[in-house]
This record gives C-alpha cells, structure tokens and sequence, in this order.
C-alpha cells in the first residue's frame, strides 16, 4: 500500500461510520416513532398514515410522464464514459392534503426524505429518465 493509500483509508473509514451513524440515527428517529391519528397528531416530528390527496386547486403532474401526483423527483442521466452522469433533476415541493379517518392535514414535504415504490426508468439512447411518485 502506497503512502497516501495508509493515510487515505483511516478518513474513508472514519468518513464511512460517520455516515453510517447519521444514517442509523435517522432510521431510530423513525423507527420508534408510534404513528398518530392526524386529530390527535402532536407538533413536532410525527408519523401518519392516510390517503394523499392533491389540492383542488393547484393540480400537480409528473414532470417525464406527465401523471397525476401530489410528489415527484426526476433525474435525467446521460452516459458518458461508461458511467451516468445526471444533466438534469428536480423535486416538486407542493404541499398536499393527508386525509385518515379523524381529519386531514397539510404536509409540506420540502426537506423532506420521501421512500417510494412507485418509480420508472426508461432507457432512451444513452440517456436514462427515471421518475419517482406519490
């Protein structure tokens, strides 16, 4: 191992726990949060379960395929040199309505790290389009 080798692994080790303790931390955060009824929900950092519903008035549609949503995230990649480079992204930050069966709310998802199962990627070329959506 070379010089810089012997002094580069120590801060990638240190670097890779710190980002795995920051990562463990907020997987706590959520994990131990009891979810709440949006009536009896608390000011703070809280956990709720409902249906999301868009504004009536400020409709919201996916940037790539153009779908009804109340939040997308998209990335345009470009191959280039046998890696994708992202040329092109963005992250809708309209608020929406969650309903359950005490109330409804507004959430502002600004800031805020949204897990999804409802993605696409299409392969055009040596470009990639993926779409990610609530």
């Amino acid at each position: 191992m070379s010089d810089l080798g012997i002094v580069l692994a120590p801060v990638a080790a240190c670097l890779s726990l710190g980002a795995w303790l920051v990562a463990h931390r907020r997987h706590r955060l959520t994990a131990d949060t009891p979810t709440s009824n949006i009536a009896s929900a608390v000011q703070g950092y809280v956990e709720l379960k409902g249906r999301a519903e868009m504004h009536p008035s400020a409709p919201l549609f996916s940037r790539i395929r153009g779908l009804p949503c109340v939040w997308y995230r998209y990335l345009v990649q470009e191959r280039r040199n046998d890696k994708w480079e992202t040329i092109q992204q963005d992250t809708s930050d309209s608020t929406f309505l969650l309903r359950d069966r005490t109330g409804e709310c507004i959430v502002d998802p600004d800031h805020a790290d949204i897990l999804t199962r409802h993605n696409d990627v299409k392969n055009v070329g040596d470009q990639r389009f993926m779409e990610f959506l609530l």
